[in-house]
């Protein structure tokens, strides 16, 4: 009977402690900014049309696997996405997805003004904006 508590007592423990490091949502997260960071870099070397609706649905892509994940940690952790209650355990990602925002103001978006009518842009583009429904 005593191991049976102690053990029980260790499930509890283990639990509590997992619940406090918010592993499952950095790791969620850190997929999304790695995908995001892809997105960034591609984004940094388009040079046509092409290149803009490859990079675009790649990243479309990663949002589709990444998405409902999202919404998960979302709905499982309402708290933390609040901009001014972000978990030391979480800061790291923070800061990365901080820092990717900035890196992404920093593009010249007037450049791809130019491939907006081509199809597969748009299509792309249209499978972005559907990705990214996923997490709502």
């Amino acid at each position: 009977m005593k191991k049976l508590a102690l053990f029980l007592l260790v499930v509890v423990f283990m639990a509590a402690c997992a619940k406090g490091d918010f592993q499952d949502v950095k790791g969620v997260m850190e997929e999304f900014l790695s995908a995001q960071e892809n997105y960034i870099t591609g984004l940094e070397k388009v040079e046509n049309a092409e290149d803009y609706a490859a990079v675009t649905d790649s990243f479309a892509a990663s949002i589709e696997v990444v998405g409902p994940k999202m919404k998960e940690m979302t709905e499982k952790y309402p708290e933390i996405f609040e901009e001014d209650n972000v978990p030391e355990a979480l800061k790291d990602v923070d800061e990365r997805g901080r820092a990717l925002q900035e890196r992404s103001m920093s593009i010249d978006q007037s450049k791809f003004a130019e491939y907006m009518s081509d199809e597969k842009v748009m299509a792309a583009l249209q499978r972005m904006q559907s990705a990214f429904m996923s997490m709502m």
